[in-house]
């Protein structure tokens, strides 16, 4: 009974591990992208008539609310793992 306690322990703490430093992952991919957005937007500030940057911007944004959108899911997930 110990020993099966200290399996699920041990199972639960690398779960949690790895759900951890993937929600890091998606943190830094999201932040890498809001910085290459940032010039860009300056950039289109000043000539908002050019749709190939816009284009480009909304590439990023699109991408970025996939990491916000991932980070959530792992951070749910993390959430549940803590509250058992």
């Amino acid at each position: 009974m110990v020993q099966t306690i200290i399996l699920k322990s041990v199972d639960t703490f690398a779960e949690v591990s790895s759900m951890t430093a993937l929600a890091g992952l998606w943190k830094k991919k999201r932040a890498d992208l809001r910085n290459r957005r940032i010039p860009l937007f300056k950039r289109y500030a000043k000539n908002p008539n050019d749709l190939d940057l816009a284009l480009e911007i909304k590439s990023i944004d699109d991408q970025i609310a996939k990491c916000t959108q991932q980070m959530q899911c792992a951070n749910q997930k993390l959430e549940l793992v803590h509250a058992v």
